[in-house]
């Protein structure tokens, strides 16, 4: 028997490292928070994502949630575990 806490379609993680960290390039020169949301936006582009929820950690939380202020109907759910928000924001 499923528990209705199981999802009832397959569900993926997807998960990139952001520009200057990780495994992405270092060697870049715009490293600006417009750019790293431009990122998330070109990531979600290029996966053809309708609606999707969106969980933003540490850094990141920041970037989901002007991600999700600027596209509020492709995100279902918004998860921000950690996060601050820049003062200029």
């Amino acid at each position: 028997m499923r528990s209705s806490l199981w999802p009832k379609r397959p569900s993926w993680l997807i998960r990139y490292d952001e520009r200057g960290c990780g495994l992405s390039d270092w060697e870049i020169e715009d490293l600006s928070f417009d750019a790293w949301v431009r990122d998330l936006e070109t990531v979600v582009s290029t996966l053809t994502l309708d609606r999707f929820a969106l969980l933003g950690i540490s850094q990141g939380a920041a970037i989901a949630i002007a991600y999700a202020v600027k596209h509020p109907e492709r995100v279902s759910h918004l998860v921000i575990y950690g996060g601050y928000t820049p003062a200029t924001m």
